[in-house]
């Protein structure tokens, strides 16, 4: 594990069947806008990213 690390987009670890749908452009941009908010709320409350999911 690494801490402070948020994967997002098209290198997502998925079920083949999902991952069909989640390699389209509209999905890759949500997962990056939840990736930066994720990253955000754990700067503020002082916690690694690994240490609250």
């Amino acid at each position: 594990m690494v801490e402070n690390l948020i994967v997002a987009g098209r290198c997502i670890s998925a079920a083949w069947d999902a991952f069909g749908r989640l390699g389209i452009m509209p999905a890759c941009f949500t997962m990056g806008q939840a990736a930066g908010t994720a990253a955000e709320m754990a700067l503020e409350r002082g916690v690694t990213c690994a240490g609250w999911m």
